[in-house]
């Protein structure tokens, strides 16, 4: 049975619940969650992506905030971003470990069609996690937080990637995902506020 999710009117406020492919194939405002994951070291921050299984409709092959996806109808925003980091990167965290930054409204092209999404921000700090991918995810490589930055900057042309095996590769913005600022606006200054 297909996802339901709830839209919303330009006020953000819930208007109902239709599936997820009528959400999209109308370009209605619906919810999505978004988990920005760090792990502090001695040499700084690290965040943490995952890159998107190449089977994906969306975006395959990309990089992307380390988790994401759709609130279902009926659910809130936490327990749906705690579900999503079990699905696609099998970390199990409790509300405790997140910490809520913000709600944005996020709007990309996708199949030729608006997808409109009110995201809610959330920041994870992980030291040394196990990562399990779901089928959704092909890996999951960090980046120095201050690299990351540079790159959305235009200020570098590529950065350093490590795979959890260690090895390393270097990626272009091409190769990501873009989200309205999040990192620059939300992430990053919150990251340098509890250093």
């Amino acid at each position: 049975m297909e996802e339901m999710l709830t839209w919303f009117d330009e006020d953000w406020q819930p208007m109902g619940a239709l599936p997820r492919s009528e959400v999209h194939r109308q370009e209605l405002l619906h919810e999505v969650i978004h988990v920005w994951l760090a792990s502090r070291g001695e040499d700084g921050w690290w965040i943490w992506f995952q890159q998107r299984s190449f089977q994906k409709k969306g975006y395959p092959g990309l990089f992307d905030v380390a988790v994401g996806g759709h609130i279902s109808a009926g659910e809130t925003p936490l327990p749906a971003a705690l579900r999503e980091m079990e699905e696609e990167i099998g970390l199990f965290l409790s509300e405790e470990d997140l910490s809520m930054l913000d709600s944005q409204l996020d709007t990309q092209l996708l199949h030729g069609k608006q997808n409109r999404e009110i995201v809610r921000l959330y920041f994870a700090r992980q030291d040394a996690p196990q990562f399990a991918p779901g089928e959704e995810v092909e890996q999951m490589v960090r980046i120095r937080a201050e690299d990351y930055l540079d790159l959305l900057k235009e200020e570098k042309r590529e950065v350093e990637a490590i795979r959890t095996d260690g090895s390393t590769l270097f990626l272009s913005l091409s190769q990501f995902c873009q989200h309205e600022r999040e990192f620059e606006e939300k992430v990053f200054p919150f990251l340098t506020g509890i250093m």
